[in-house]
C-alpha cells in the first residue's frame, strides 16, 4: 500500500517512528536486542568480533572517502560560520552517516546528513548521543 511504501529507505527515525510497525525498545532496555534503534555495542554482539571489525573498516573508509570528497566544501562551510578565531575554540562539525547493513553484513551508504539530528526521545538515543557529544568535545578540546 501507499503507506508502507512511503516508510521503505527512509533513514529519518522521526518519519519512521510514526509507522505502525515501529518498534521501540523497553523503558528498561539500556542495550537494545530488539527495536528499530540499535547502539554498535548490540550491532558488535549480533555480528561477532571478527564480522564487526572488517564492517568497521570499510565504514571507516567509506567515511574517510566522502569526507575527502568534500573537504574543501566543508572547510568552506566552516569559515562562513567562523570567519575569524579570535583564538577561539572552532566549533566541531558533526556529520550524520545512514548506512544499510545488508544480510551480509556489508554496508551501503545512503546519505550523508550535515545536520544530524542530536534530540534525544528514547534512552539508548540518550546514551548514544552523549557519548558522541562527549567524544567530539573531547577531541576538539585536545587539538
Amino acid at each position: 500500500d501507499s503507506e508502507e511504501d512511503s516508510h521503505r529507505h527512509i533513514t529519518n527515525q522521526g518519519f519512521n517512528s510514526k509507522h505502525q510497525k515501529y518498534q521501540l525498545p523497553g523503558k528498561s532496555s539500556t542495550d537494545l536486542v530488539e527495536g528499530h534503534t540499535r547502539s554498535l555495542k548490540t550491532l558488535q554482539h549480533h555480528m561477532g568480533g571478527p564480522a564487526y571489525t572488517a564492517l568497521w573498516a570499510q565504514l571507516k573508509v567509506t567515511i574517510a572517502t566522502t569526507i575527502n570528497a568534500s573537504l574543501p566544501h566543508l572547510q568552506r562551510a566552516q569559515k562562513d560560520v567562523h570567519p575569524e578565531n579570535h583564538g577561539c575554540i572552532p566549533m566541531p562539525k558533526v556529520l550524520g552517516y545512514d548506512f544499510l547493513i545488508d544480510e551480509h553484513f556489508g554496508p551501503w551508504l545512503m546519505e550523508v546528513n550535515r545536520a544530524p539530528a542530536l534530540g534525544c526521545r528514547i534512552d539508548v538515543d540518550r546514551k548514544i548521543k552523549t557519548t558522541l557529544l562527549r567524544d567530539v568535545w573531547t577531541f576538539a578540546l585536545s587539538q
